[in-house]
């Protein structure tokens, strides 16, 4: 049987707060520790009928073992999301390096919208030192990186330009091509602006439409707009228009599940209704 490790220190038995548990807030707090939908951060995704079916637990063993766990503070808990954080989880499982802090930012990326991130917040500049900033804007950091770089190469290979596609520095700076102002007019996130362009350009020398480019701009927008997304949790558009190719699930429209453009939901086939209720799909 393999799987990921964690480390669970030997005084867990000792401490004073898991002595005063019972029995049953014990045992659960040692699975939500090492359950096998957990990650590297100790802030996932955990609805409680997961719970109950990994533990062969009722929903009534299950409610006053886990109010205990809240009051005792071990677990943060958000009702409506079903998203769970250990606070001191980092503490025992600490991120070693920067690969792996950014390996953590995918994993806050994938949550969603939740009332617990001020707490992760906290956890990480308290348990991360050094890598509390990548596991928060991981992405960012990491275009400001290949910036660098790139801006680097650059200087170095002086490419030819292409005023269709390339930026022109002027005396009152950098004029972007007015094709690229079309797709960042629509974007609903203005921040990266220099990496988006990179992006963007590299699509466009392989063939990509810039109509498509714009389509996909203003569908997402819009879906961020009709799910009221918090703009931290909007994609930075070197992530959008970036090689993963995100932006065609927007080319066409807004993607399954999204709200129409007319107020209504796209329809989702009845198999599919617990998967997306639990972010699964």
């Amino acid at each position: 049987m393999s799987g990921r490790y964690v480390r669970i220190a030997t005084k867990f038995w000792t401490d004073e707060k898991v002595r005063q548990l019972s029995e049953d807030a014990r045992m659960l707090y040692m699975y939500i520790l090492t359950s096998p939908h957990s990650n590297m951060l100790g802030y996932f995704m955990l609805p409680k009928p997961y719970i109950q079916y990994d533990m062969q637990w009722s929903a009534e063993r299950l409610d006053k073992p886990f109010r205990e766990l809240l009051d005792k503070g071990l677990i943060k808990y958000d009702e409506e999301t079903s998203v769970i954080l250990v606070p001191k989880f980092l503490k025992y499982n600490p991120i070693h390096n920067k690969n792996q802090a950014i390996g953590g930012y995918k994993k806050f990326c994938e949550l969603p919208t939740n009332s617990l991130v001020k707490e992760f917040e906290t956890v990480t500049e308290r348990f991360a030192e050094g890598y509390a900033e990548l596991l928060l804007n991981g992405m960012a950091i990491q275009d400001q990186d290949q910036d660098q770089k790139q801006d680097q190469d650059q200087k170095k290979n002086k490419p030819e330009t292409d005023p269709q596609l390339d930026i022109q520095k002027t005396d009152k700076g950098n004029v972007y091509p007015s094709e690229f102002e079309k797709v960042w007019k629509h974007y609903p996130r203005k921040v990266k602006k220099k990496a988006a362009w990179r992006k963007w350009k590299a699509r466009r020398k392989e063939g990509v439409e810039n109509e498509d480019l714009i389509a996909a701009a203003k569908n997402y927008a819009l879906d961020c707009q009709e799910n009221k997304t918090e703009e931290k949790f909007i994609q930075h558009g070197s992530t959008f228009f970036g090689p993963d190719e995100h932006y065609v699930d927007y080319i066409k429209g807004l993607p399954r599940g999204s709200p129409g453009t007319n107020g209504e939901p796209n329809e989702i086939p009845e198999a599919d209704k617990l998967e997306n209720k639990y972010h699964l799909i």
